[in-house]
């Protein structure tokens, strides 16, 4: 749900690098790496009287002077500041006055806490998915305040984001909400969101990345996939050619065997047709020839009947 997101800010650095991203006059000056800032609309945000040099100088001034009390928080792990992000329910066109309202509400919160700045951003507009609910959102305009948790001249970060203040700012916001402009700053729901808007958005940006990946992997996969079935398929096509050109080649040489066989029967055909006339043929030659054989001997027999007489 719509909530106050309570940053944590343990190094000087790491408040300079979100002062100069909140900056209008840096925030002009320098490209960011949120793409989804619009320059052009740059002017139309809002922040307090102090330019970035000054907000930053004055925080080094307050914690030297919190640094030199005698009981001094000096941990390594202490909290030097928040980073208060404030997202603005739709539908509220008194952007001024909406903001004036959140920071009177967060200075009666916190009345011992030295506030650094604060800073109205109109330039992010755009659709996103929500990385929590994969709902697409549009962006809101919102707000950041940077506050050092002080609390009996000490810092005391643990208090400042206890369970107790974080719910009753949130509740304060949605009452006067609720009171000046009929709308709610919560929605309701049970779930609240641990992450700033930015955080929401990087996160979609990483994800529909991821996911962008995961297609383009899953395409990949699906391409290596279709060649390998193609190559199967120029296999199983190169051995079905390669199995008809073989009975192509039986069949050739079996046609052909064919082909003799049937010369090699027609030469048996008109062998067996004309063997009738060769029988006949020889038939006579034997007929002739034993007629020859028969004369011959008659003739021999006459002589010797004659030779016989001549004996007598």
């Amino acid at each position: 749900m719509a909530s106050v997101n309570f940053e944590k800010i343990k190094s000087a650095s790491q408040l300079r690098g979100m002062l100069l991203h909140c900056d209008k006059e840096t925030r002009q000056a320098h490209d960011h790496s949120n793409r989804h800032i619009d320059k052009s609309q740059t002017v139309n945000n809002l922040q307090g009287d102090m330019t970035y040099k000054e907000t930053y100088e004055h925080f080094k001034e307050t914690l030297t002077r919190l640094d030199d009390m005698p009981n001094a928080n000096k941990r390594k792990d202490r909290v030097l500041a928040f980073g208060l992000e404030i997202p603005f329910p739709p539908g509220i066109s008194d952007i001024q006055g909406f903001a004036n309202k959140v920071y009177d509400i967060a200075q009666k919160q916190y009345p011992e806490a030295v506030f650094l700045n604060a800073y109205v951003h109109t330039d992010e507009k755009h659709k996103y998915v929500d990385a929590e609910t994969k709902k697409i959102r549009e962006s809101l305009d919102h707000m950041h305040i940077f506050v050092m948790p002080v609390q009996d001249d000490r810092l005391n970060g643990k208090d400042f984001s206890s369970r107790k203040n974080m719910r009753s700012l949130n509740n304060a916001i949605q009452e006067m909400c609720q009171r000046d402009y009929g709308l709610d700053f919560m929605n309701g729901t049970k779930k609240k969101s641990r992450d700033s808007v930015e955080t929401l958005k990087n996160k979609s940006d990483k994800e529909a990345l991821a996911l962008k990946l995961r297609r383009v992997k899953k395409k990949e996969a699906d391409l290596k996939q279709q060649e390998a079935d193609l190559r199967l398929k120029e296999q199983e096509a190169e051995k079905k050619y390669l199995e008809a050109q073989k009975m192509q080649s039986e069949a050739s040489e079996s046609l052909q065997r064919t082909n003799e066989l049937q010369v090699e029967l027609q030469e048996k055909i008109s062998l067996y047709e004309n063997l009738p006339n060769q029988v006949k043929e020889q038939a006579r030659l034997w007929r002739e020839h034993a007629k020859s054989r028969a004369s011959a001997s008659s003739i021999s027999t006459g002589k010797s009947k004659q030779n016989g007489r001549q004996y007598e």
